[in-house]
This record gives C-alpha cells, sequence and structure tokens, in this order.
C-alpha cells in the first residue's frame, strides 16, 4: 500500500490562481486526502470566497490575521499534516500531469527509502536513477518531503527571506537523503500578467545573501552564484556531514 500523502496550500491576496490550485487539486487527489490551507493574512472578499469553498470540500483552513512570513506559514501547513508523505503546493502551482501524480509521489517515496525531497527540476544537471534523476535542488513551488526527513530537518528556516527551497535541500541531503526529480509529474505556474511579485527585489536580494552567508562554510568559495544554478557538477556537492554537524550545534 502507498504512503499516505498530505497536502498543504498557502495562499496570500491571489484569490484567482488559489481558485485554480484548489480546482486542479480537488480533481487529482484521492477524496480521503488531508489537506491545509493556510491563507496568509490575505485581505478581501474574495479570497474568503475560495476558503469557503475549500472548507465546504472538507479541507482544513487555517487563517493568520496577518502576514506570518512565507516560511512560517509554509511550516504551520506542514506542522497541521501527519502523514508519511508531506507535499507543499504554493497558490498559483498547477500540476498537469499526471492524474495520479500523488500516487506516483507516495510510490518513489516507498521504491526509494534514501530518497528524502521530491522537486521539479530547476533545469540543473542531473543524476538519472532508474526510478527518479537526482537534483541538487528544485523549483519551491511544488514538493514533497518524507516524514521521516521532515522529523530530522524540519521545514522552512523562518530567517531566511528568499531560497528557502535551496535551503530545504541542501539540509534534506546533509541529513543523508537524496533530492529528486519525478520527470513524469509536471508543474507549472499559473501567473497572469506576471503577478507573482509578492517578494520585493531587495527583499529577494537580502534572502539570497542571507543563503549564501549561512551555507558560505559548504560553498568554501567555489563560486557559487545564484544566477548561474548549474555552476558546480554534482560531484562538486558531496552532502558534507561533518561540517554540518558542527554547523547545526553553532547555529
Amino acid at each position: 500500500m502507498a504512503l499516505p500523502v498530505g497536502v498543504s496550500v498557502v495562499s496570500l491576496n491571489r484569490a484567482a490562481t488559489l481558485a485554480q490550485t484548489v480546482e486542479r487539486l480537488r480533481a487529482t487527489l484521492p477524496g480521503e486526502t488531508p489537506v491545509v490551507v493556510v491563507d496568509n493574512g490575505s485581505a478581501g472578499p474574495d479570497a474568503l470566497t475560495v476558503l469557503a469553498v475549500c472548507e465546504a470540500y472538507g479541507w482544513r483552513v487555517i487563517r493568520n490575521a496577518a502576514n506570518a512570513g512565507l516560511s512560517r506559514a509554509v511550516n504551520q501547513g506542514l506542522a497541521a499534516l501527519d502523514t508519511d508523505v508531506l507535499v507543499h503546493v504554493d497558490d498559483d502551482a498547477l500540476v498537469n500531469s499526471p492524474e495520479d501524480w500523488a500516487q506516483q509521489m507516495a510510490q518513489r517515496f516507498e521504491q526509494c527509502p534514501e530518497l528524502g525531497l521530491i522537486v521539479p527540476n530547476a533545469h540543473s544537471e542531473v543524476i538519472p536513477h532508474a526510478l527518479y534523476d537526482e537534483v541538487r535542488w528544485g523549483l519551491g513551488m511544488f514538493w514533497g518531503l518524507r516524514r521521516d526527513a521532515y522529523d530530522v530537518v524540519g521545514g522552512y528556516d523562518p530567517q531566511l527571506l528568499h531560497q528557502n527551497e535551496c535551503d530545504l535541500a541542501l539540509r534534506v541531503r546533509m541529513a543523508g537523503y537524496t533530492v529528486g526529480s519525478v520527470p513524469s509529474i509536471s508543474v507549472s505556474h499559473n501567473d497572469p500578467g506576471g503577478a507573482r511579485s509578492g517578494l520585493s527585489s531587495a527583499r529577494e536580494h537580502i534572502g539570497v545573501v542571507q543563503f549564501r552567508d549561512k551555507w558560505a562554510g559548504y560553498f568554501r568559495g567555489r563560486g557559487w552564484n545564484y544566477g548561474t544554478i548549474p555552476v558546480y557538477l554534482m560531484q562538486h556537492w558531496p552532502p558534507d556531514q561533518e561540517w554540518y554537524r558542527r554547523f547545526a550545534l553553532s547555529n
């Protein structure tokens, strides 16, 4: 039997795209799948209408009175799930195919005990495996996390303003798991008119610097550049667990 899957959706002031994300999830998830929707302080009646639809579907809705920050909202949703597979979905992410993506994700985790995190590939170099492609990190709009890995590394780092998904992937790898992409699971951003600019360029820059500084001891000055994702070959990215243990104990 496939591992149980739970889904968390985080939203802030994107009622139109959230409605489409909700309907896509409703159409593709088995009826018994637990779903949590975290509204991170949205304003206006449109958001309330969509959240009411979610509640009518039997999904749990968590309403934050004010914006708690993306990382904290993501962690709220993860903490509300008790399943073996924890799926995060942005409010503008659409799972294009296949219809049984949740079952396929659960099967990959069950068949590959070394696999800790499943992400859409961010066009980086891969190491092919029989059932997935190993990647260094992926896109943060949609991912699935094994419960055992979550129990070790937790969710997003609430101190980071950006690069949260890269940080999570690195921590999963440091914990001894792989990070993988399942090519058959296709996900896209539903971003009409480029509306997805919830993070200012200044805050994004600060977040990139935070991420770089946090992992400076791991990068060891090897020319890492945020603007060029496939900078290293995979053999340059071995999990350095000895360094990470020292890092984790000192932070």
